[in-house]
């Protein structure tokens, strides 16, 4: 079990004042967690993990203003967990919490981001910290990553290093 806490952060494109970045955060916990979706998240915990799971964000910025849209491997997103994100975003980044959207891509086999316990509370900070690392990475925009996006006012279209558009 282990969290390997990488953040990554891929591309920058610019077009018509239009820039956007990419980021992704490690948010695997390497201490056995609650599992969240159960009844029984006090009993059903990790005992390691198969696939990590992430923070991920995408910057999107024109002018002066500046959108956030953060998406996490985890079930559910509360307006509780929304708030938490949003002021750890904003401590880390500046941007306004207004500004920040976040979901969950749901899934049962990830940490609950609800449970009282100390395991419960040092995953809330790892998860929320995670969102943070993700939306500043995305914002830095850094080239020369295995990601990245070209953009334009009327699309937007994600390329990888093995796309056979490149």
């Amino acid at each position: 079990c282990g969290n390997s806490s990488n953040t990554e952060q891929t591309g920058e494109a610019k077009s018509a004042g239009l820039q956007i970045g990419y980021g992704r955060a490690n948010v695997t916990p390497d201490f056995s967690v609650g599992i969240g979706g159960y009844s029984d998240n006090e009993t059903r915990r990790s005992e390691g993990f198969l696939d990590y799971l992430y923070a991920t964000c995408i910057a999107v910025t024109e002018g002066e203003e500046t959108l956030l849209i953060i998406n996490t491997d985890n079930l559910a997103m509360s307006a509780g967990n929304l708030k938490q994100v949003r002021a750890y975003v904003t401590q880390a980044t500046g941007i306004a919490e207004d500004r920040i959207l976040a979901y969950a891509t749901p899934t049962h086999s990830a940490p609950s981001i609800t449970t009282a316990d100390e395991a419960g509370k040092k995953y809330m900070d790892l998860f929320y910290s995670g969102c943070a690392e993700a939306a500043k990475a995305a914002l830095e925009g850094a080239a020369g990553y295995n990601r990245f996006l070209v953009g334009a006012p009327q699309y937007l279209v994600l390329l990888t290093a093995s796309s056979d558009l490149a």
